[in-house]
Parts: C-alpha cells; structure tokens; sequence
C-alpha cells in the first residue's frame, strides 16, 4: 500500500454525540455531503461514553484510503489528548487539489493492547462538479412549527447518508406563483408553510455541502390564474386540460399550461424560477411534467394550432437554460421515460427517469438505466425515483418484505451505475409519488441504507465513471465464459439480460 503525502491534523475533542451502548467506536462522522478539490474534511469520531476511565494503552488508527491505495494512514494514542474522553475526536484532513473525482474509505479501528477491540468504515468523495455524483434527496416539510433543531438534525442525517443534492418538494405558494406575499401561507393542498423556514433549510443545506433545488412544475397553474389567462392554456378538443390527481377538490384543479415559445406562459414560469433563485438562495431548478398530455392544442392569439409536447419540452428546457445560466442546476422529470430520447442530450445537468408500471421489475431499473446512458452519449448520470411502494402502509405489505424490496431495488439501481432518489426528510423513505408522504425508516433499517450510501460514496468513481461501459451480453451466459457463476461449486443459469 503507498501513502500519500498528505497532513492529518489532530484538533481537538468535541463534548456531545449519540450514545450506542456496547460499541466502542460509536460512530464516525464526516462535516459535508461532498467535497470539491482542496477542501479540508472534518472527520469526527464519537467514542463511548466513559471511555476515558482505563487507556493508557489505547490506540486508534485512522486510515484514509482507495482499495489498496493509502491517502493517509496514523495512530492516536488516547492518553496523549489531555481533554476528557466523553464524546468524540476531531480530525481535520485536507483533499489533494488536483483530485477531480474521487472516492475515499475512512476506516478507523480501535486498539487495547494491540488488540483490535472495534472498527467503523464510511466514505465521502471529491468531485469538480456535483452532477458528477448526484446523490439526490428531498425535503417536503416547511410548516411554520419546525424547530431549529429539528431542521438541523434532519438534515444532519442527510448529509450523514451523503446527500449532495436536495429537492425542496412542494415548497412553493402556486404552481403559477411560486413565492407567496406573506411569511406564512397555504399550499393548494391547505398545507401550512413558512418561507423562513424554506429559506433556513437552505442555508443548512449549504453548510452541509448540499445543494439546494426548488421544486418547479414547468406546465401548472391554479384556477384564479387560469380564469385571466385562458389563451395560455395547453388545450385539448373540449378546450380543457387538467391534471385531476392534483387535488381532491373538483372545484380547484392545476391546468396545465402551454410551454411553447410564442406561448407568454414560458416566459412567465421560467421568471418565476429565476426568483426562487435570487430571493432564496436555491441553486437550481428541478423541472416537473405529469406525464401528459402527449399532444395539445395553442390557443395564442386566438388560433388553434397542434402542438407536440415532447418537442416543446425539449425547446422549454434549452429556453431555461439559457435564461438561468450554465451555473444552475437543472433536472427535468421524464415520467415513465417519456421523453427520454429527445430530453437526454438537452442542456440538462442530468437525465432523471421517474419510474411508474409498466416498467415495475428490476430488470426494467436497469433498462432504463442503460438506455438513457446510450442516449446521453454517456455524458450524464442517470437518477432514478423509484418509490418503494412495499413500504407504504396502505399495501400491508410486512415490514420486512418492503425493507427487502428497497434493498434489492437501490442494488439493482447502484449496480448498474445509476443514482435512487427515495431518500430525505431525515431518515424517510418515499412510499409514493407524493413526498409529503413518506415513511420513517427504523432505527435499524436505517443504518442498513446507511452502509448502502456509504458504499457508494467510497467506491463513486468505480460504479459511476462515465468510462465505465455494461459488457454482460459479450462476458457471462449462453457461450460466454470470462465470467463464470455458481452456488456452492454449482453451476448458475444466469443471462445478462435477466
């Protein structure tokens, strides 16, 4: 194993943590969700209370490291730090500058008497841009009763999963006006919200090496504005197009809108987007359809003209780019994969699938995975929101059958180099396609997905490098025999192809 020249420096020992009976090594920390190139880490190690009683030949070894690869490699005598054991040890450990996408394990071990008494591995990463390793989660909760410390420790275990980029889903006013008048307000849903609290949850989001993205539908708008721009609107042949999944309500109901470039509604929206960005501080955009309607009818100027949805997306989000800047970040929603061959090469950061039936099998997961790398050139990553509806109470499905499926469904997605959007909100997990929804992870079934996103932070760059092609079809099953597979010393019926 080689070192690398780096400087690992010792700061000092930190009063507070969480406590886990049994475990010497109670958990270790990093202060960010990503890093960028030269940054320092702050790696903090929480050890178990009362620690400190019997030492004197205590170590632990921390080790900063890629495979076989060692970044850093020292020992900390405990005895040494004069402070009193009771919580934790910070360490500071800066991240070489000419590293642009990069993977480290941060293992540490704790020694009694040269004896190995207790060891704890995670990971963080380095990347130049976030799209590189878009860990994406969400935040759907802005009522005016969120405490401080809630806001922190929610978004403290998000940053713990490594999150770097964070959808702040129906955090608006309107669909049509998303910044509200006043400091308080009601969605179309009657939900409370809070702009200071939407604004707070950015700033943490910040601190944490998060990026904060305003959830923006790009097509929907509430009846009051409707009613004052009916030539806006994208028409069918009765002259109406609502998306009735909206709200329970049949006498309120979100239109959707005509995108087209001659259309005053495109430049409306992307206004709006432009001040979710200068009045609060998000750093992006995630652009949302409903899947629908595949064709519809102009109305501007009083002409009916036909037009193609998929097109108009295409155009919309290039329009967006341009009056947003290269800076902000964009992600389009292909519902179902629709339209995934016309928006996968558009001035997107990344391409992102929301998955619905037909394609309900993990084979299907990783199809759509493949295919959007082939028509991205493989220049983007693919992000997947595919909801574990195995653990939506509404199923009876047994707790454990749907923590089963939300294991095989984040393999089967991360194995094929792909990015799960289905975590946030603390340690929540979406059930549904609406995210105020979600459900509480157990204490257990979290640190599971914990070692899940730990894995894949570590090892970014060997599951996620755009160099990377699939090869299964040319090297397992059938006549292939590069690779073989068995059980038991058993040969396997395996094809590539599921």
């Amino acid at each position: 194993m080689k070192d690398k020249d780096q400087k690992l420096i010792i700061v000092n020992i930190n009063k507070g943590g969480l406590r886990m009976e049994g475990q010497l090594i109670q958990k270790v920390t990093v202060d960010k969700a990503q890093y960028h190139p030269g940054e320092w880490v702050k790696i903090e190690i929480f050890l178990k209370e009362g620690i400190s009683n019997n030492i004197t030949n205590d170590n632990l070894k921390v080790e900063i490291n890629d495979l076989d690869y060692r970044f850093y490699n020292t020992e900390i005598r405990l005895i040494e730090l004069k402070q009193d054991l009771t919580s934790s040890v910070v360490l500071f450990w800066q991240i070489p500058i000419e590293m642009h996408f990069e993977g480290f394990g941060l293992d540490i071990k704790y020694y009694k008497n040269k004896q190995l008494m207790d060891s704890y591995s995670t990971g963080f990463d380095v990347v130049e841009k976030w799209f590189q390793a878009p860990r994406y989660g969400f935040l759907s909760e802005f009522n005016p009763d969120k405490k401080e410390k809630d806001i922190y420790q929610r978004l403290e275990i998000m940053k713990n999963f490594h999150l770097n980029i964070v959808q702040f889903y129906d955090w608006m006013y309107r669909h049509h006006q998303l910044l509200p008048l006043q400091e308080e307000y009601k969605d179309i849903f009657n939900r409370p919200l809070s702009l200071r609290v939407v604004k707070r949850q950015i700033e943490v989001c910040k601190d944490n090496g998060m990026l904060p993205i305003a959830y923006g539908a790009m097509y929907g708008a509430e009846k009051d504005f409707v009613l004052e721009h009916l030539d806006w609107i994208a028409a069918t042949r009765d002259g109406v197009t609502r998306n009735s999944l909206c709200n329970d309500n049949p006498s309120e109901y979100i239109q959707i809108m005509n995108i087209a470039d001659d259309c005053p509604w495109r430049e409306h929206i992307v206004d709006q987007y432009r001040q979710a960005i200068k009045k609060l501080g998000f750093e992006g955009i995630h652009i949302d359809q409903y899947g629908f309607p595949k064709t519809y009818y102009s109305l501007v100027n009083c002409k009916r003209k036909l037009k193609d949805m998929e097109a108009e997306f295409g155009r919309f989000i290039e329009y967006t780019r341009k009056e947003l800047g290269e800076e902000t970040a964009l992600i389009f929603n292909a519902v179902n994969n629709w339209p995934v061959e016309v928006v996968a090469f558009e001035p997107q950061d990344v391409v992102y699938i929301e998955v619905w039936p037909p394609n309900d099998t993990f084979y299907h997961l990783r199809q759509l995975i493949l295919e959007a790398k082939k028509l991205a050139n493989y220049k983007k990553q693919i992000i997947l929101a595919a909801y574990i509806s195995s653990l939506n109470k509404k199923k009876k499905i047994s707790q454990e059958a749907g923590e089963r499926a939300a294991r095989l469904t984040a393999a089967s997605i991360f194995a094929n180099g792909g990015f799960h959007l289905v975590l946030g909100e603390g340690a929540t997990i979406l059930t549904d396609g609406y995210y105020p929804e979600f459900r509480q992870l157990t204490t257990e079934f979290s640190r599971v997905m914990q070692n899940y996103y730990d894995l894949i932070t570590r090892y970014s760059k060997y599951l996620f490098s755009q160099d990377l092609r699939d090869k299964s079809a040319v090297l397992t099953g059938g006549t292939n025999d590069e690779i073989k597979l068995s059980i038991n010393g058993e040969k396997m019926n395996f094809g590539p192809n599921g």
